[in-house]
C-alpha cells in the first residue's frame, strides 16, 4: 500500500556520514587515551542508540569523564569531519518519487534541530519535506518521544499510512511506536545482520524504496 507520509531518519539514512562518525569516535578514543576502533565495519557492530550506552562500549568510563563533556568534544569533531559528507546515493532521486506520487515527507532525527535543518538546506533537499523533527540538544538520545508527539499532531484528526525508512534497531523501534511500517538501509551506521534481526525489510539501497512507494 502507497504510504501517506515517508518518515525519514536523516543521519546514515539520508546523509553519508558513516565515515565521519567513525573518525569522530576514533578521535574521541585517542583525545583520552583509549584504543582506537580498527575499522569501520567495527564501528558498525558496535553504534547504537542510545549513543550514551554506545559510547561505553567503545571504553569510556562516565565515572572518569561526563557525557556532556564526551558530546561536547564531539560536536566540535563532527564540525570538521561533516563538511566532507554528502546525501546518500540515489536519495534525492527517492525524495523526488515521493513527491511526484504525492507523497508527504518528514524527516524524524535524533540530530539536533537547528543542525538538522542547517545541514538539509546545505544538501538542498530542504525543500522535499512538509516538516523536520529534531530534539533540543546534542545527547542523540532517543528520538521515540519527537516522534509519538509529531504523529499526535499530524495525525489528531485521522490516521494515514506511515513508512519509516532508517538505518537503525533504533529505528524499527520508533517506528513500531508510532504504528508505522518500516524499511532499514545497510548502508549505514549499523550492519546488515544486526538490521536483519528485526525482521522488516533490509534494502542494500535507497532505490529499492520505489517498490514501497506504489
Amino acid at each position: 500500500m502507497k504510504p501517506d507520509f515517508l518518515l525519514w531518519d536523516f543521519n546514515g539514512t539520508l546523509l553519508d556520514d558513516v565515515l565521519c562518525d567513525f573518525r569522530c569516535a576514533n578521535d574521541l578514543l585517542r583525545l583520552h587515551g583509549l584504543p582506537e576502533l580498527e575499522n569501520i565495519d567495527a564501528y558498525r557492530e558496535v553504534f547504537g542508540f542510545p549513543v550514551v550506552d554506545y559510547y561505553r562500549r567503545i571504553g569510556f568510563d562516565f565515572d572518569k569523564v561526563s557525557f556532556s563533556e564526551i558530546a561536547d568534544e564531539w560536536v566540535a569533531f563532527y564540525e570538521v569531519h561533516s563538511r566532507d559528507c554528502r546525501l546518500m546515493p540515489g536519495a534525492e532521486k527517492v525524495l523526488e518519487a515521493a513527491c511526484e506520487a504525492g507523497i508527504k515527507q518528514v524527516v524524524i532525527s535524533a540530530s539536533q534541530h537547528e543542525l538538522l535543518d542547517s545541514q538539509l538546506r546545505q544538501l538542498g533537499i530542504y525543500g522535499y519535506f512538509s516538516e523536520t523533527v529534531g530534539i533540543s540538544d546534542f545527547y542523540a538520545g532517543s528520538k521515540e518521544q519527537v516522534a509519538l508527539a509529531w504523529k499526535d499532531r499530524e495525525l489528531a484528526s485521522g490516521g494515514g499510512e506511515l513508512l519509516f525508512v532508517g538505518d537503525t534497531l533504533h529505528d524499527y523501534e520508533v517506528a513500531r511506536a508510532v504504528g508505522a511500517r518500516c524499511a532499514l538501509y545497510s548502508g549505514g551506521h549499523q550492519s546488515e545482520a544486526i538490521l536483519k534481526t528485526t525482521g522488516c525489510p533490509v534494502i542494500g539501497s535507497l532505490e529499492e524504496l520505489r517498490g514501497f512507494l506504489r
